[in-house]
């Protein structure tokens, strides 16, 4: 992971929630997600963001649940032409938080930590939970690239189409 400054440190303080204070029952927190977000970690593609993150946020007495509700988009490099691509953003998912010694349960969906906690951080949570919702092939539809890139992609595809006489003969068999 890469040094932690100051103002990394600073921005990223907001996404932490204090929960000892806070009464059993159900609780709303809500983050704007933007550029400055991803720049906090490594090895980030996204190139802009407008994100809206809204929590609820539900204590128990023997366990936490963080139901995460993403809306918005996010800009990213596509995998074709290498230009910008708006990749529109809706996603929910929910984690659940047990008290516990261990700090890592196998479990995606179920988090442990330790007894005594009195805040969660939920900076990298929502860091990974917008990367899994991103799509696999990140690019335009296939008329919006940019100028020149289409044309080397359909003679790649040509050239792929294509199979050696040799397998051919494997079809017979």
């Amino acid at each position: 992971m890469r040094p932690l400054k100051r103002s990394i440190l600073k921005y990223l303080k907001q996404f932490v929630i204090p929960f000892s204070g806070l009464p059993e029952g159900e609780h709303w927190f809500d983050f704007k997600i933007e550029k400055e977000f991803f720049e906090c970690f490594e090895n980030t593609d996204v190139l802009e963001a407008d994100v809206l993150l809204r929590v609820q946020f539900i204590k128990r007495s023997t366990m936490l649940e963080l139901q995460f509700g993403f809306s918005g988009s996010v800009k990213i490099e596509c995998d074709r032409c290498l230009g910008p691509v708006n990749l529109p953003l809706e996603y929910d998912e929910t984690i659940f938080v047990k008290f516990g010694n261990e700090t890592y349960d196998e479990a995606a969906e179920v988090l442990v930590i330790p007894f005594g906690e009195s805040e969660m951080d939920i900076g990298s949570i929502a860091y990974e939970i917008i990367y899994v919702a991103l799509p696999m092939k990140r690019a335009h539809p296939d008329s919006e690239c940019e100028e020149g890139v289409e044309e080397y992609i359909s003679i790649e595809e040509e050239k792929e189409d294509k199979i050696d006489p040799r397998w051919e003969q494997l079809k017979n068999l």
